[in-house]
């Protein structure tokens, strides 16, 4: 059985194509890993938007990259969880492939 995200269907072939694609899928070294890893802390740091509303403003080159197929947002203190699926769709970064998904999980007052 093969699932997929309703919203695009079923595309055979396409598990890990962005990642085989490129070639360099867990064959960076650990100096090159924590340098793009600084980066993504440091773009999200430089980032002063709101995440109160639906959106994911914040997701952004470097922190969007080849590799990016799920994105969650959330908030422990709203009890918020946003999630959206992301896959390659032919440009040079993945763009959203499912509708994003909002949860509210703190039990309310009656």
């Amino acid at each position: 059985m093969t699932l997929a995200p309703p919203t695009i269907g079923y595309r055979p072939g396409r598990a890990g194509k962005g990642a085989s694609a490129r070639g360099d899928f867990l064959v960076r070294s650990f100096a090159d890993a924590a340098g793009y890893s600084r980066a993504r802390r440091d773009g999200l740091r430089g980032w002063s938007g709101s995440l109160s509303a639906n959106r994911f403003d914040w997701l952004r080159e470097p922190v969007l990259n080849p590799y990016t197929r799920v994105v969650v947002a959330m908030s422990p203190a709203d009890g918020n969880l946003r999630v959206v699926g992301y896959d390659m769709t032919g440009g040079a970064l993945p763009e959203p492939v499912t509708q994003i998904r909002e949860l509210d999980l703190l039990p309310r007052a009656a």
